[in-house]
């Protein structure tokens, strides 16, 4: 007999009918939406604009089975090509495409929460469209496509039982991201950038930038939450080692990667921390240029209990039925890392023990040894960042003295970031103004980034005034995500400004409704 868990044995044990169907809740039409209900099995759904209010967007939806099959592939095609002529298409002004994988408890159902919240969601950042190329830029606003990515993450309906069904979708959930998503997100990445990822590379601007094509004409936004965060671990783990494995050597004082689209993130990611050590070490020897992208971004909240308590739980489950080791490691950080808040020079090597036993119980984005920083109110209705590169006792708090945690260095490829509890309240809040203006931040980051790559100053320590850069801060919204003198990147004040822009564009929806 297989796993008591197993969803097929509950749900005739319980009840045929408690099960919900493997199935896809989408069709193939692309229909204009009068309102949510009217697109109910629409493969696009299209919202026409708002005049002064909110630009057009659209939402489409792709669906894989349990074996991470897509269900139709001529609807994955029309998503794709969808995304190609937004993006690419000579008579459009590029495009700002978001994807969100679903977790648990969740599918691509027309009433489902995660699909009303990914839409209100689109309709905040339509708002803010509408008063200039969000989230930088000047002219045409960007066109504006949600990708909502489904999968039977919901298998039984009863309330209660419903959580028994953790084991079984989370090895489904895995199986997902070894399947399709990976074809789809890569498909995707091409279709945004034209096919020519070079182009996102130091090493493309050779003497001419106006040679090289405009690398932030579109941008590509992915997003996974809780066993969503696991799908694209799974589906992105190999292609994002390979890009940090293949990092460039010929990015004037550093190394850099070829990105992946302008932002990965996972919001409380439910997986554990044992299948990101070989991403988070290969990252760890390398001096990046001031230029490098960020690959991922794990964020995780101190409020949520189904990771921080819950998850811990269910994985003792199948604790005794592995052999866990202690993992013996010498850190050596290199000349780039920055002194920590005990001034321990950066060349000291650092002899640490990792507890395999600790990392099956652990999420990726709550094991502290992974943490690189941590975002916290400032008391006075602001928030700041820690980096634990250059503030390892604020970053770490109690966990400062911890002898096990990998150091950081500036300009590493990965964050895990630690938040607090008023950033993502609980498990599930992860669709607040909060979120919105971290992902709207990260964006503007990776822009500015690839502007310094078309300005050839990647080999700088700092970036310096250019007319490239000086005409990206400009448009940026209000020119807040930028130092006056210098025109550095600010995280804080980038995130805070956009924090009150979702605000007041939820005010205003709230408002009409």
């Amino acid at each position: 007999m297989t796993k008591l868990s197993n969803v097929g044995l509950v749900c005739v044990v319980v009840l045929v009918g408690a099960c919900a169907p493997n199935r896809a809740w989408r069709g193939s039409e692309i229909v204009e939406c009068a309102d949510e209900s009217s697109c109910a099995t629409a493969l696009i759904e299209r919202y026409p604009g708002i005049e002064g209010t909110r630009t057009p967007f659209e939402l489409a939806f792709v669906e894989f089975t349990e074996r991470g099959n897509v269900f139709d592939r001529d609807a994955l095609d029309t998503v794709v090509d969808r995304v190609a002529e937004l993006a690419n298409g000579a008579s459009r002004e590029g495009a700002l495409v978001v994807v969100f994988v679903h977790g648990w408890k969740h599918n691509a159902k027309h009433d489902n929460s995660n699909v009303e919240e990914f839409r209100q969601l689109l309709d905040a950042t339509a708002r803010l469209n509408a008063q200039r190329a969000f989230p930088t830029g000047t002219g045409t606003p960007r066109a504006l496509l949600g990708i909502f990515v489904g999968w039977r993450g919901l298998s039984l309906k009863v309330p209660g039982l419903k959580e028994l069904t953790y084991w079984e979708r989370k090895s489904v959930a895995t199986e997902v991201g070894k399947g399709g998503v990976t074809e789809l997100l890569l498909r995707l990445e091409r279709a945004v950038y034209g096919g020519d990822l070079e182009r996102l590379l130091p090493t493309a601007v050779d003497g001419d930038a106006d040679e090289v094509p405009d690398p932030n004409r579109s941008l590509l936004l992915v997003v996974g939450h809780s066993f969503g965060g696991a799908i694209l671990l799974s589906a992105m783990n190999e292609v994002l080692l390979d890009r940090v494995l293949g990092a460039q050597t010929a990015c004037g004082s550093g190394t850099c990667t070829t990105p992946f689209g302008h932002g990965l993130v996972l919001l409380n990611p439910a997986i554990e921390a044992s299948d990101a050590l070989q991403l988070r070490e290969a990252v760890h020897p390398r001096c990046y240029t001031v230029c490098q992208d960020k690959l991922m971004h794990v964020i995780s909240s101190t409020g949520d209990a189904a990771t921080r308590s819950m998850f811990p739980l269910a994985q003792a489950y199948n604790w005794l039925t592995w052999s866990h080791e202690d993992l013996e490691r010498t850190f050596v950080r290199p000349p780039c890392a920055a002194a920590d808040s005990s001034g321990t020079g950066s060349d000291e090597p650092e002899p640490i023990v990792l507890r395999e036993a600790e990392m099956h119980v652990e999420t990726i984005g709550n094991y502290v040894p992974f943490r690189t920083g941590r975002l916290e109110p400032d008391g006075e209705g602001a928030w700041i960042h820690h980096s634990c590169a250059t503030d390892r006792e604020r970053c770490l708090g109690k966990y400062a003295a911890r002898p096990d945690h990998i150091s950081v260095a500036g300009h590493e490829p990965l964050s895990f970031i630690s938040v607090d509890k008023s950033f993502i309240v609980d498990h599930n809040d992860v669709f607040n103004a909060r979120v919105a203006a971290y992902m709207s931040t990260i964006v503007t980051e990776a822009m500015y980034k690839r502007v310094l790559v078309r300005a050839g100053q990647c080999a700088d320590a700092q970036a310096s005034a250019s007319t490239d850069l000086a005409s990206f801060v400009e448009g940026s919204p209000a020119g807040v995500c930028f130092s006056e003198a210098e025109l550095q990147f600010d995280f804080d004040r980038c995130f805070n400004s956009f924090r009150s822009q979702f605000e007041e564009a939820e005010a205003a929806a709230a408002n009409e409704d």
